[in-house]
């Protein structure tokens, strides 16, 4: 028995246990809403927590605050940061805003043009050709497919794709040129 023990006793001599510390600010509940991001949160560290956007100081709590709770107005899609003494939050792009669509083909025939999208499921895809907008909804697909009239594509070579989703940040912009 005693073999065992000091056996161990080596093998742990050779190994550096890391000290990992355990996330010490929890975001409960992210939404946004008419530009402006809201989130609430926990600070087990009991440390003052400072918020950034873009790594520009917006707001410094208070020392003794355990529960968040902040909403904060913007444009862009930058990085928001939530971080105490020794823990940093990053809120990305990716968690407030609906994902940008991908073309996945365009095919001109006869009398349309069929534009093929890839965008995220429940969501509303506007595309913008000159000065008329066309609307879809992808529901429970995750591409679907416009079909424009050739001749509403006619001189227009420009054309600007978005997505929108329930509770998520309007995707940024998607410019394409028109190749016939």
């Amino acid at each position: 028995m005693m073999e065992k023990v000091e056996r161990n006793a080596d093998i742990l001599d050779n190994v550096k246990l890391i000290d990992d510390p355990k996330p010490t600010i929890e975001i409960t509940k992210l939404k946004f809403k008419n530009h402006t991001l809201y989130f609430k949160g926990i600070n087990y560290a009991n440390s003052p927590i400072t918020i950034k956007y873009d790594d520009q100081d917006v707001l410094t709590t208070k020392q003794n605050q355990k529960y968040f709770s902040y909403h904060f107005p913007f444009r862009g899609y930058k990085n928001f940061s939530i971080e105490n003494e020794n823990f940093k939050h990053i809120i990305s792009k990716y968690d407030y805003a609906t994902d940008t669509p991908e073309i996945m083909k365009s095919v001109f025939g006869k009398r349309y043009w069929k534009l093929t999208i890839k965008t995220p499921k429940h969501s509303l895809v506007k595309l913008t050709l000159g000065i008329k907008t066309y609307t879809l909804k992808s529901h429970f697909k995750t591409e679907i497919t416009f079909k424009i009239p050739i001749k509403e594509v006619g001189r227009n070579k420009k054309f600007n794709i978005y997505a929108t989703k329930k509770g998520l940040k309007t995707s940024p912009n998607l410019i394409a040129i028109i190749k016939k």
